[in-house]
């Protein structure tokens, strides 16, 4: 019955790749997009002298199958709303993409990422240790929410003492049971209600009818690419159809668990209210919730200086290096970030043009193996 069920699924979500498979204009289009944010890191593995550390740092972890480190969907809408809201002098991070490639499997089997939130919470510890004097927002959509819950929690209490809040979108924390936002951290959580509810944050009305068929949970999924706004998001929407039958043969195990389980049932409730939050000003009523806290207003105060150096390390005033790192170790590794977050156009094509056509069939045959 469960080979059954996921042939079935599977066989539904290659269907809806006929109206949303991603074309290599597409794809040029979301590898060059703004996907990407690494000023923590930049302040970390500084080589300039002249580099400063910022007031506010903010770390987000993106949803799942979302691309880069900081995702299309939220994370891009996120940072520029948090720059309208006054915050101009701001360290906005992705949590790291290699750590957390923020898969269907992680999401359902973790309850969101742990190698994630462990990536999540060395950063944000390696970039208080040289800025002790910045404020500290950890924040999250969707999977990227658990991932950021359980970051925070991994925090030590010196570090945690200089976050400001944890500010979540889409936050899916309580159908896990994750932790608790921990004491003296403020918080705000974004979640669609009204008529038209985002199912992954909200508490279930009573006369709510429940997924009968697959065609009910993947249903929204179709809907993606008339949701999307802009060439990033349309080129995701796409990348998104394309690669849920793979990540759903991943995950089969939880998938179906979750299938037969009312409790867990709700994790798999995506609506296309779940994909809004960057475009419908949900961004800009949490960024004035940061914009307004008495940690942020403080640090606001306070003349960014230069990263100070830990474990003795030597340098320039401004050369920070961050615990287990030694300086050619932090040049080495700016200048390899540095290079593989500029793709040139040629690369974007020769990418686009390696990726496989989806095999319905033999996608179908795996799910029944």
């Amino acid at each position: 019955m469960k080979s059954f069920t996921l042939s079935l699924l599977t066989l539904a979500s290659c269907a809806l790749l006929g109206s949303a498979l991603p074309t290599p204009e597409n794809l040029k289009r979301g590898i060059l997009a703004t996907d990407t944010a690494d000023d923590m890191e930049d302040i970390i593995f500084t080589v300039d002298d002249d580099t400063e550390c910022k007031q506010v740092g903010v770390i987000f972890a993106r949803g799942t199958f979302d691309s880069g480190n900081i995702g299309v969907w939220v994370g891009p809408q996120w940072k520029a709303a948090l720059t309208k809201a006054g915050i101009k002098s701001m360290a906005f991070q992705g949590v790291d993409a290699s750590a957390y490639p923020a898969t269907l499997d992680s999401y359902l089997t973790e309850g969101g990422s742990n190698a994630g939130a462990k990536s999540l919470a060395t950063t944000v510890q390696n970039y208080v240790s040289g800025c002790p004097d910045s404020a500290i927002i950890v924040s999250g959509w969707s999977q990227g929410a658990l991932v950021a819950h359980k970051g925070l929690a991994l925090l030590d209490a010196k570090t945690r003492a200089k976050v400001a809040a944890l500010v979540t979108f889409g936050d899916p924390n309580a159908l896990f049971n994750g932790p608790a936002v921990p004491a003296g951290v403020a918080s705000h959580s974004e979640c669609v209600g009204g008529t038209t509810l985002d199912l992954l944050c909200s508490k279930l009305p009573a006369d709510l009818k429940l997924p009968t068929s697959i065609d009910d949970i993947i249903g929204p999924f179709n809907k993606l690419p008339s949701l999307a706004s802009g060439a990033a998001e349309t080129a995701a929407a796409a990348s998104l159809v394309a690669a849920f039958p793979g990540q759903l043969v991943k995950a089969r195990a939880s998938f179906t668990a979750a299938l037969t389980d009312k409790t867990k049932m709700q994790r798999l409730l995506l609506s296309p209210q779940h994909f809004t939050y960057g475009n419908k000003g949900n961004v800009n009523t949490a960024a004035s919730f940061v914009a307004k806290l008495p940690a942020v207003i403080a640090a606001a105060k306070v003349t960014p200086a230069c990263p100070r150096a830990v474990d003795g390390a030597s340098g320039p005033a401004c050369a920070f290096v961050p615990k287990g790192k030694s300086s050619a170790a932090a040049k080495a590794t700016a200048a390899a970030k540095a290079t593989a977050a500029k793709p040139s156009a040629a690369a974007a094509k020769a990418t686009a043009a390696k990726v496989p056509a989806v095999n319905c069939l033999s996608l179908s045959f795996l799910a029944i193996s």
